[in-house]
């Protein structure tokens, strides 16, 4: 799935990632990127290859680690 202008990820103080398409009200993916102790505190969505069909998106946290999840 290629990102649209539609599309936004979000890092939450839950600790999980979700990608959103702004025209719908419900979530497209939702990625336990922290445990529920920690948060998320910075986010960067990576624009895919054209050959590659996963995107990128790199997560930061109160835990210090940097977090690569694919989607």
């Amino acid at each position: 799935r290629k990102t649209t202008q539609y599309h936004l990820a979000y890092g939450g103080q839950d600790g999980a990632v979700k990608v959103w398409d702004i025209r719908s009200s419900n979530h497209l993916h939702t990625v336990r990127a922290f445990t529920t102790e920690e948060k998320a505190m910075c986010l960067v969505w990576e624009q895919a290859e054209e050959s590659d069909e996963k995107q990128h998106i790199f997560t930061g946290g109160t835990d210090c680690i940097i977090k690569h999840l694919r989607i």
